[in-house]
């Protein structure tokens, strides 16, 4: 795949994603709390997913300081991770849809356990 079909399909990818995001009734009041401008956060993630998927070195930045502040449960995972599945699979085939799913599955995994600690360590300070 050339680096601009790459860039085209991450684009379909994040934007499918994150406009289910917003109609969905668990996930949307999370996100609506802390993005005003959408534009910003989708270019952000455009980089993101380029980097994480095909290596190209544009994203720069810390993903979990920006999800740390964030009131979210296990279901908010879980649902996080089904529409991502949902909208990789309606959308792409093969190893790189695959791994996709499985770099979310391990991002998600580790930022709920990291959030988890930070909430234990703020409790233990009580």
């Amino acid at each position: 795949m050339a680096d601009r079909q790459n860039m085209d399909s991450i684009r379909l990818l994040v934007d499918d994603f994150y406009s289910r995001v917003r109609e969905d009734v668990l996930l949307n009041p999370v996100f609506a709390e802390f993005i005003i401008d959408w534009q910003p956060h989708l270019l952000k993630m455009y980089t993101f997913w380029n980097t994480v998927l095909f290596g190209v070195p544009d994203y720069k930045g810390n993903p979990f300081a920006n999800h740390a502040k964030l009131t979210v449960t296990a279901g908010h995972f879980y649902r996080w991770l089904e529409l991502f599945g949902e909208t990789v699979g309606l959308h792409f085939e093969g190893h790189k849809a695959e791994e996709a799913k499985k770099r979310a599955e391990i991002m998600a995994s580790m930022f709920q356990n990291r959030m988890s600690q930070l909430k234990d360590k703020k409790h233990a300070l009580l």
